[in-house]
């Protein structure tokens, strides 16, 4: 006597499909569940801004203390530049300053300019060469060379 096992039938178990889910089994779709949330992502690290933060203080401190440095030098000599017919007037028993040549306050002419010299003396005074010149006026670094300015008053 040979005995028969009976059949499965598709109630008792799922038929499997293509994709290897079970027949009946509900397709989960791309969406969450209601109430539910997404896990947080990890937080992105920041670059370090320490290189360019440093690079932009250099920069802006450089160019800050050129500006001073200009300005001190520009300031130190207010006759910079002088040639040859401009007018001064002085400040102080060390110190003359350019103005025009109609103002009131020139007292000076430019008549003669001597480049390339040490602070003066009475000794070593180059404009007491030039004939016309009643005062001189030297201007450059301390300690370093600079222009004499051979002046005659007006």
């Amino acid at each position: 006597m040979t005995t028969q096992h009976p059949q499965p039938t598709g109630a008792e178990y799922p038929q499997s499909v293509p994709g290897g889910m079970a027949a009946g089994t509900p397709q989960q779709g791309p969406y969450l569940e209601p109430g539910a949330y997404l896990p947080a992502a990890p937080p992105v690290p920041e670059k370090p801004k320490g290189g360019k933060v440093r690079l932009i203080v250099g920069i802006v401190i450089a160019v800050v203390l050129g500006g001073l440095g200009l300005f001190y030098a520009l300031s130190q000599f207010d006759v910079h530049g002088a040639k040859v017919g401009d007018c001064l007037a002085q400040v102080s028993e060390n110190e003359v300053k350019s103005v025009q040549c109609d103002s009131a306050e020139a007292q000076y002419t430019v008549i003669s300019i001597v480049e390339n010299q040490p602070e003066t003396t009475d000794a070593t005074d180059p404009c007491a060469d030039v004939a016309a010149a009643d005062a001189s006026y030297w201007e450059g670094a301390p300690g370093g060379n600079g222009r004499v300015l051979c002046l005659q008053e007006r």
